[in-house]
C-alpha cells in the first residue's frame, strides 16, 4: 500500500470514516440526489454546481446504463498531496472526509488533474473559480431551507 502525506504538512493522512454509496440497482438516473446536493450547498437547484454526478448513457444497457461519479474518500488521496496551498485537506473533525476549503483554494486545478477517476471527482465552480467536491455534507448553509 502506497503511503499519502500532506504536501503541505508532510504528516500521514488518515482513512476516511466514510462514503457515499449508491446502489446502482436502485438508481433510476432521475437526478434528485444532484439537485438536493445543489440546493443544499449552494441555495439553488443546478446540475452543474452537484458534488454528485450521475451520468446517464443512453446507449448502455442496464444497470450499466447509468454512473455515480463521486469522490471514493480514496485512503491515498492524490488530491490532497497534489493541492499547494492545502486547500484540499483530510478534516479530522469530520471523519477524516477529503474536503476544500474554498478561502484557501486558488483555483490551481492540480486536484482534478490528480483524481485517478474518469471524469474526475472534483469539479471547478467557474464562478467562484475554486474547486468543489462532496464533502459527505459537511457545509450545507441551505440545508435546513434557509
Amino acid at each position: 500500500m502506497v503511503e499519502r502525506r500532506s504536501a503541505t504538512t508532510g504528516e500521514k493522512l488518515p482513512a476516511a470514516e466514510g462514503y457515499l454509496f449508491i446502489d446502482p440497482k436502485k438508481c433510476t438516473g432521475c437526478s434528485s440526489c444532484m439537485l438536493a446536493c445543489s440546493t443544499a450547498h449552494f441555495g439553488r437547484t443546478s446540475l452543474a454546481l452537484a458534488s454528485i454526478q450521475i451520468l446517464d448513457d443512453p446507449f448502455g444497457s442496464f444497470p450499466a446504463d447509468i454512473e455515480m461519479a463521486i469522490c471514493r474518500q480514496c485512503i491515498a488521496p492524490q488530491c490532497v498531496t497534489a493541492c499547494p496551498t492545502g486547500a484540499m485537506h483530510v478534516d479530522p473533525e469530520h471523519h477524516s472526509v477529503r474536503r476544500i476549503d474554498s478561502d484557501v483554494c486558488i483555483g490551481c486545478r492540480k486536484c482534478i488533474r490528480a483524481c485517478p477517476f474518469t471524469p474526475p471527482r472534483i469539479r471547478f465552480d467557474r464562478e467562484r473559480k475554486k474547486a468543489v467536491k462532496c464533502d459527505l455534507c459537511k457545509q450545507t448553509p441551505y440545508r435546513d431551507g434557509r
